[in-house]
């Protein structure tokens, strides 16, 4: 599937009221109270967590605190490797129905509100999503004429929108988020190991990565080249390092 879209998909579906039922594998505050309380509670507080203060019951209650507890087991480093953790099946498990519980929110509200979307509300999500802006006078046109509802329309203006330069607000956005690159600003270099590494080496990390998403993006290329794609951005320097 193209990388775009599998995320319409994801975000259109949703958006529209679309349920995905999930069984959840073991309850969250069962694993929670397990493995991660003992450091992770109002005493200790570690990381700023407190998992005696989250409802695990209902995480989409506290997204913003559950959601970062989700970029750490999603980057496997919740528990510490060093400490006991829950068997890879249960982990796996658990990371995807905590994704999929903070995607749908509370499932009884969510069925309750389920509509069609509007033209305007098409036009509104596909340039939230793609470009991180408004529609533009193209797009606000072709919803205003009621052509939206039509997949082959839809599929010609999201093809026209990777083309755009906005293209890059889908790479701040999401992808930023989800590679890790907010992170990488602050992340600690071993200045014995790479004694010349400085701000402006991991500025030109962080675009070479930028560009890359954006080719992809915009060449609308099958979602596996995002690890096996021959080709990426590399000035002199980073090349060298």
């Amino acid at each position: 599937m193209n990388p775009v879209r599998a995320l319409l998909a994801i975000s259109l579906g949703c958006a529209s009221g679309v349920v995905l039922a999930q069984s959840r594998p073991a309850t969250l505050s069962a694993v929670v109270g397990r493995y991660c309380l003992s450091c992770h509670n109002s005493r200790l507080a570690e990381g700023s967590v407190s998992f005696d203060a989250l409802d695990a019951e209902h995480p989409w209650a506290e997204a913003e605190a559950w959601e970062r507890v989700l970029r750490q087991l999603r980057a496997g480093t919740m528990p510490p490797t060093d400490t006991p953790r829950p068997d890879r099946k249960t982990y796996d498990a658990l990371v995807a129905w905590l994704g999929s519980a903070l995607d749908q929110g509370d499932a009884r509200k969510t069925a309750a509100a389920s509509r069609r979307l509007t033209d305007r509300e098409w036009a509104s999500r596909l340039a939230s999503l793609l470009w991180s802006a408004a529609p533009d006078a193209a797009l606000v046109d072709a919803a205003r004429r009621g052509r939206l509802q039509d997949p082959a329309v839809v599929e010609q203006q999201v093809q026209r929108m990777l083309a755009d330069a906005r293209i890059a607000g889908l790479v701040g956005s999401f992808f930023a988020a989800w590679l890790g690159l907010d992170q990488l600003g602050t992340m600690a270099a071993d200045s014995a190991a790479f004694p010349e590494f400085d701000a402006e080496l991991r500025q030109q990390m962080r675009r070479e990565t930028e560009l890359f998403l954006e080719s992809q993006l915009r060449e609308d290329r099958p979602a596996v080249e995002l690890w096996t794609a021959g080709y990426t951005y590399l000035t002199d320097r980073l090349a060298r390092h």
